[in-house]
């Protein structure tokens, strides 16, 4: 075999091996957007019957069917709590599902701090039921591209967190930074702080050390799994330091892409 022959053969070996990776690629990328549309229509189609049952709930709160003796009452309440919960579950599962297939798509022109602000006014409830002060700090930065919805849940989800793991009389710190080619979204709590080997798993949905109480917890886990995931759908990264002294930070980088 001439070297000519070796090189068309080697070519044509390259060649083939590019299409077959074109070829995986392409199948991941249909599998990836099935599991998405799946998680999409389950979530949607879990929506209504969740509904439906906090608003019969609801309707035995009011005693709508007959009077409820007290130990009845704080049975439908509890109840009714937890079906409120799973609806913001569903939620945040569309939301996050939605995200991912709209961050190439669909972008909105978001104006970050003014984001900020609305999500830390709406929190300001969530924070004084726990006894907790809200801080907003927030450079001047240009509106972003982005997916509005998932940018919104995803300050929800960092707020959350922070609140889950701050002890009562502290100080939750949401800040706005101008990075170089980036907006960074950080959010401060002066917690207890999270165990150092935590921190490497902290974003994938594992279990974390803290103040917390092990139902908390569970929420703070996925809380900081979606976090990842919009921050992620949006060509960004997250990161989590842990301090003694300054407590608990997540931080969302996100590019300023237009």
């Amino acid at each position: 075999m001439d070297d000519r022959s070796r090189q068309d053969e080697h070519f044509a070996a390259l060649r083939r091996e590019l299409a077959d990776s074109q070829a995986r690629a392409a199948a991941a990328d249909i599998a990836s957007a099935t599991a998405r549309d799946l998680l999409v229509l389950a979530s949607e189609e879990l929506r209504g019957p969740l509904t439906s049952v906090s608003g019969y709930l609801q309707v035995l709160l009011d005693g709508e069917v007959g009077e409820l003796t007290e130990g009845q009452e704080r049975i439908a309440a509890i109840a009714v709590r937890n079906a409120e919960r799973l609806e913001r579950l569903v939620d945040d599962l569309i939301v996050v599902a939605q995200a991912h297939a709209n961050a190439s798509t669909v972008r909105d022109r978001v104006d970050v701090v003014r984001l900020v602000h609305e999500r830390t006014r709406e929190a300001v409830r969530r924070a004084a039921e726990r006894g907790v002060s809200l801080e907003c700090h927030c450079q001047d930065v240009d509106p972003i591209a982005a997916d509005l919805p998932g940018l919104a849940q995803m300050i929800d989800y960092m707020l959350d967190t922070a609140l889950t793991f701050s002890e009562a009389d502290g100080t939750v710190r949401l800040s706005v930074l101008k990075g170089i080619e980036s907006v960074v979204i950080e959010v401060n709590d002066a917690g207890m702080g999270w165990a150092p080997q935590d921190l490497p798993a902290l974003f994938d949905g594992r279990a974390v050390r803290g103040s917390a109480s092990a139902r908390a917890m569970l929420g703070s886990r996925l809380g900081l799994f979606l976090v990842r995931a919009v921050a992620e759908a949006h060509g960004g990264r997250v990161e989590a330091q842990s301090d003694d002294t300054l407590g608990n930070t997540v931080r969302a980088i996100i590019p300023r892409a237009e």
